[in-house]
């Protein structure tokens, strides 16, 4: 009985050590869950970060713009701004001599017909006498099919003798003709119809104007005072900037097609400050249905709206091609709001984008929920709202400075 007795003390004695021990770890474990379910949650409001606005400028951080549009395929071709056939010149003159006066310098907007130069050349004064022939030989003939009208109307002359004096008549009024082409296409002018002993003996003028054929601005110039010209030789270079073409290029494994007439959006390379307001709409004027063997892409031929004062011949630019809405499985049909992939970026595992303050240099980070992607787009369903400003390019460069701060 003492043996029995004493087994039950011991479990008496352990019933309550057991009861402790359980309440210890029901505590630790209540104290584990909150900070395991503070450490799911999506974190709080953070402070702004702020940069130099300068980073901004020079295009370090570049800004994109959130909309709300229906997604689809969207193709982001390169591109190539270039004059229209129409918009642009080169300028020089038809004859041989030399530079005789500049009236404009490189950088000038000039005028259809507006004198870029005077050429001094010699030729003009050749062809300037053989003018002067011509239209004294059209003169002579002229006289003559008079006379012999005359003669015939009295009988006193026959009728073939007529018909030579007309034939003749029309053969120098057809080389007056032509060399007045002639000067006129070189650029001189006709000496007036003097009369007296000495008309026709005087010295002609020999210095030409070379002359814009568009309006335009002046974008190169070759010709320099007492410089040698020649048929062959562009003094000017005009091209006008309102007349402008891209020229995108469609990568053959891109596996779609576009159509004539596709409406589409031009937007810089570089950061312009509005995404938005630097977007350009355009055509696809002419899809050249043939595939460039050394670059194996389709060249595209886009004429952009009026108003894209932005854009610079010689410039490259990124050509944004819908294809379609719902290409992709899981991307909504309706409106949504796209922000551009890259400004998404992972922030101790929550999605965030960096949103545009109102001071220059200021950005909001803001957690965000990302849904599928459509094209070189996001969709996000919840964080941010049309019309806002997202850093796109330098978002990682915010991140690492968010980081920062928040180690000091």
């Amino acid at each position: 009985m003492k043996l029995a007795g004493h087994h039950v003390a011991l479990l008496i004695a352990a019933f309550p050590l057991s009861a402790c021990d359980q309440a210890s770890a029901a505590k630790a474990e209540a104290a584990v869950a909150p900070a395991a379910s503070a450490s799911a949650a999506p974190p709080g409001p953070r402070a702004l970060v702020k940069v130099e606005p300068a980073l901004v400028e020079q295009g370090r951080i570049q800004l994109g713009t959130a909309e709300r549009r229906s997604p689809g395929t969207e193709l982001v071709l390169p591109g190539d701004v270039a004059p229209a056939e129409d918009g642009e010149a080169e300028v020089g003159a038809l004859v041989s001599g030399r530079v005789a006066t500049l009236e404009i310098t490189e950088g000038a907007r000039v005028k259809k017909g507006q004198v870029l130069a005077r050429i001094d050349a010699p030729e003009v004064g050749r062809a300037t006498a053989d003018l002067l022939r011509s239209r004294g030989r059209a003169l002579v003939a002229a006289r003559k099919l008079g006379r012999q009208v005359e003669l015939q109307a009295q009988a006193a002359t026959s009728q073939n003798a007529v018909d030579e004096a007309r034939a003749e008549e029309q053969a120098a009024r057809a080389d007056l003709v032509a060399a007045r082409t002639l000067l006129a296409n070189m650029g001189g002018g006709e000496p007036g119809d003097a009369s007296g002993p000495d008309a026709g003996t005087s010295p002609v003028t020999v210095r030409i104007a070379v002359r814009s054929p568009i309006d335009g601005v002046v974008v190169r110039r070759i010709a320099v005072l007492g410089g040698a010209v020649s048929p062959d030789l562009a003094l000017f270079r005009v091209v006008a900037p309102d007349r402008l073409l891209v020229r995108a290029r469609l990568p053959e494994t891109a596996g779609a097609a576009v159509k004539e007439g596709a409406a589409v959006v031009v937007r810089p390379r570089a950061a312009r400050g509005d995404a938005v307001k630097d977007r350009c709409e355009a055509t696809v004027e002419a899809t050249f249905g043939v595939v460039d063997e050394a670059t194996r892409t389709t060249p595209l031929r886009v004429r952009p709206a009026a108003g894209c004062g932005w854009l610079v011949p010689g410039g490259y630019v990124d050509v944004v091609v819908t294809v379609g809405p719902g290409a992709r499985p899981g991307v909504e049909q309706g409106p949504v709001v796209l922000v551009p992939a890259e400004a998404l970026v992972d922030l101790k595992g929550v999605p965030t984008v960096f949103v545009a303050g109102k001071q220059p240099g200021s950005f909001e980070p803001r957690a965000v929920r990302p849904g599928p992607t459509a094209g070189a787009s996001v969709i996000v369903e919840a964080g941010v709202e049309p019309g806002e400003r997202v850093a796109t390019s330098g978002a990682l460069l915010l991140k690492g400075e968010l980081l920062r701060s928040e180690l000091e």
